[in-house]
């Protein structure tokens, strides 16, 4: 059995109710046509079938509470087999549905999100129809703009009307042409929506680099959403060295932001390796004091091991994946010596953070008490530092502390309290969410693999696409890097 209507307002597109009178199942048939000619043919499976004899005038005296709809949904569904329906009046109620759909027009993306944030559909069905729609008819997108002037409220935006409508639009981004994303963010900044709102949307590159200028703390992060390339090989020295030369590379904290405020953005979806790294040492020499013969970890977020030092440790007896800073024994030391210090192989001077006397601040980053001598009135005051957690730094702890975290899947309480997550992650303001983003069942991965740092060793550190998370890489395996080309004048 089928019944077909065209799309009102898509020209040549048309929905199908069909109901399989062998298998009980219903299915909506989408086309583009031309002439009686078939462009383009796409389906949904239709699993939920809800009935109603209450008229619309009835409902309020009905169900007098504020969540009417949601109970009539709920109350008489297929799912529930509280309606079970032969198979030529599950036709009449699916085609029902779709001519409504149909004749709705634009209107229809509104009307089904709604309906499907309130019954909580697993798989819904406005994204699939609009992105049929996107990808087959030219105005749609300016229909659909169109159509959300309708969550305006008293003169300005009503922003879970709003939001409610755009995650329609949400599923749909990521296969859209690279014209198309620029559109969409161009009808969202035209149309002034709430920071609110543009952030959920950050994955756009020309939404990213208007929120750059609005929170320039987060820039760095924008800019690799807007302005990042992926540089991947099966060699990490190659990746690493086509991503310097591109720009500056990407620090593990900036990919773990990147992956939250980068939803459906190319961060989403890769792992990716970060240009920070797991270090382990023992600082030697009278001016460490207390830390002299102390065995450290480090995580050491920006440049280290150069591509040169990493093909060169590939042929070093003992390689094991990590590798020494220098292959000369007194070198090697003599560099972890000044990493511990905050001078990289470059001598470039970055601060360093004992991982003891970091405070978290309201916004989720990490500050420190630093002394600051005042010379006019001769005294040294505590000032509090903030640590800015797209630079380039080192946390450090004591070995013993890094191996006593757990090398496993995490539930969120252990992700978030965890020393080693949080000195790799640099800030706790997007670990949240990147934990809710990729939890799995078994929660969220952190990885390690130390030696005893009876000298020196590093090893790479990467994000994971999924419930993985974070860990260590080998560094003959596959590389990764995001870089970010510098500003030129």
């Amino acid at each position: 059995m089928e019944a077909k209507y065209p799309f009102s307002g898509f020209d040549g597109v048309y929905l199908t109710a069909v109901v399989d009178e062998g298998t009980d199942k219903q299915r909506l048939v989408m086309t583009h046509e031309e002439s009686g000619r078939v462009l383009a043919r796409d389906g949904i499976d239709c699993i939920h079938t809800a009935v109603c004899d209450i008229t619309p005038e009835e409902t309020e005296e009905v169900y007098p509470d504020q969540d009417a709809h949601v109970a009539l949904i709920n109350a008489r569904t297929s799912e529930g087999r509280v309606v079970d329906l032969v198979p030529s009046e599950r036709f009449l109620a699916f085609k029902s549905w779709v001519q409504g759909v149909a004749e709705a027009g634009p209107g229809a993306f509104m009307l089904q999100s709604s309906l499907e944030a309130a019954a909580g559909f697993a798989y819904p069905i406005s994204s699939k129809l609009l992105s049929f729609v996107v990808k087959n008819t030219s105005g749609c997108l300016d229909l659909f703009f169109d159509s959300l002037e309708q969550c305006r409220f008293e003169g300005g935006w009503h922003v879970p009307s709003l939001m409610a409508n755009l995650r329609t639009l949400s599923g749909v981004i990521g296969s859209m042409s690279v014209e198309q994303k620029s559109y969409v963010a161009g009808c969202m900044l035209s149309a002034d929506y709430p920071l609110s709102v543009l952030k959920e949307f950050a994955g756009l590159p020309d939404i990213a680099e208007r929120l750059s200028t609005i929170e320039p703390e987060l820039k760095p992060v924008y800019d690799l959403i807007s302005k990042g390339e992926q540089f991947y090989g099966n060699s990490i020295p190659v990746s690493l060295e086509q991503a310097l030369n591109h720009g500056r590379v990407a620090t593990l904290p900036e990919l773990i932001a990147g992956k939250v405020l980068g939803a459906g953005s190319y961060l989403s979806k890769n792992w990716s390796s970060g240009h920070s790294w797991d270090v382990v040492g023992t600082p030697r020499g009278e001016e460490f004091g207390a830390y002299d013969g102390q065995r450290f970890y480090l995580a050491v977020h920006g440049p280290l091991l150069s591509p040169y030092r990493i093909r060169q440790a590939f042929s070093e007896p003992g390689f094991d994946g990590s590798t020494r800073l220098h292959a000369d024994d007194e070198e090697n030391q003599e560099l972890f010596n000044d990493l511990f210090n905050g001078k990289l192989p470059s001598d470039e001077k970055i601060d360093v953070y004992d991982f003891k006397d970091l405070i978290t601040l309201e916004s989720g980053n990490f500050a420190v008490m630093r002394s600051v001598y005042d010379s006019e009135k001769d005294v040294e005051t505590q000032v509090l530092k903030e640590v800015d957690p797209f630079g380039h730094y080192i946390i450090r702890m004591p070995l013993a502390t890094a191996k006593a975290t757990k090398c496993d899947y995490h539930t969120e309480e252990e992700f978030m309290s965890n020393p080693l997550v949080l000195a790799r992650a640099g800030t706790k303001q997007f670990l949240e969410a990147y934990f809710d983003k990729v939890k799995g069942s078994r929660g969220v991965g952190n990885w390690y693999r130390f030696g005893d740092a009876s000298e020196p060793r590093a090893r790479l550190l990467f994000v994971n696409d999924g419930d993985d998370g974070l860990g260590s890489n080998g560094l003959k395996y596959d590389g990764r890097f995001v870089g970010v080309a510098r500003a030129t004048d």
